[in-house]
């Protein structure tokens, strides 16, 4: 081979180099764009369950509550009675409210996530770019009301950690781009303040699927054992009873799904292309395992 050819050739392999180093970098800021489309589909997964969590939570309070009210009412007289009743109404009709608030949150994150879904998409335009915008603006609103509520007597404003500002890197997306940039950190701020009432209503369920555990031991388990002779399904009864104390401890799936969600969006949003979408996914699945037959 010539010089000549040998120039011609050391050109073409740098323009092969140069052309592949491109290739490269818009294939990261591709992909970056879709893991936001599968980010967005896995928290839409993830409102679903933890609507499902939401019901049980409320079931089980519910349940606890009457049988609080239970207790109390052969110790009062009439008036006692409807007094007590009509206070834990009144708690129990706060509390109601809350999960309502809490519910259109996530109705409203869910429309965000299907927005965000669109605009990281190839077929992106205005209308998800305005849509993503203005949900974003409602979930502010939104939120401020929820911080303030407390759950058990702990405020959900004590119960947000604080967050690490998220530094939006530059997207092939441009839309998606300039959309993280102006409100990455009110979506963070949201993630932040689900992860916390998750947390308060996980240690309420679990504290009141407790109560109810212990009272069915002392009235259904152990008066059966105290006699001289079992009944047939004691056996059977008893394994159920320990293997709801398992499923019990379970429900920090809802609570670790949660933190998964908003970790998944500041590595995102930062960057990060590690594999926090497989951990969330992973979160999502156990919190679905959780709310099912064997939750309670």
């Amino acid at each position: 081979m010539n010089r000549s050819s040998e120039r011609r050739a050391l050109c073409g392999l740098n323009l092969v180099v140069v052309a592949l180093g491109v290739a490269l970098l818009s294939g990261c800021g591709a992909a970056r764009a879709t893991r936001f489309e599968a980010f967005a589909a896995a928290g839409v997964n993830y409102g679903q369950a933890r609507s499902q969590f939401l019901r049980l939570s409320l079931d089980t309070n519910i349940e606890r509550d009457t049988l609080e009210l239970r207790k109390q009412h052969e110790a009062l007289d009439a008036a006692g009675r409807a007094r007590v009743l009509n206070e834990q109404d009144q708690i129990l009709q706060e509390r109601i409210g809350i999960l309502a608030d809490l519910e259109r949150h996530g109705a409203v994150m869910n429309q965000y996530f299907q927005a965000l879904a669109r605009l990281a998409g190839p077929q992106a335009d205005a209308n998800a770019a305005a849509a993503a915008q203005r949900l974003s603006g409602e979930l502010g609103g939104l939120s401020d009301a929820l911080a303030r509520k407390s759950i058990r007597g702990t405020p959900v404003s004590e119960k947000i950690g604080q967050v690490t500002a998220i530094a939006v890197g530059e997207l092939r997306n441009r839309a998606l781009e300039r959309h993280l940039r102006e409100y990455a950190p009110l979506i963070q701020r949201q993630l932040a303040l689900e992860e916390a009432m998750l947390s308060l209503l996980v240690d309420e369920y679990i504290e009141d699927r407790k109560v109810l555990r212990n009272h069915e031991r002392r009235t259904v388990l152990l008066p059966p054992f105290r006699a001289d002779s079992l009944p047939p399904d004691w056996d059977a009864l008893r394994k159920r009873f320990l293997l709801a104390e398992i499923d019990v401890t379970r429900a920090r799936a809802a609570q670790e799904a949660a933190r998964q969600l908003r970790s998944a969006f500041e590595g995102l949003a930062g960057g990060d292309r590690e594999g926090r979408l497989a951990a969330l996914q992973l979160a999502i699945d156990r919190m679905n395992q959780f709310i099912g037959p064997g939750a309670k």
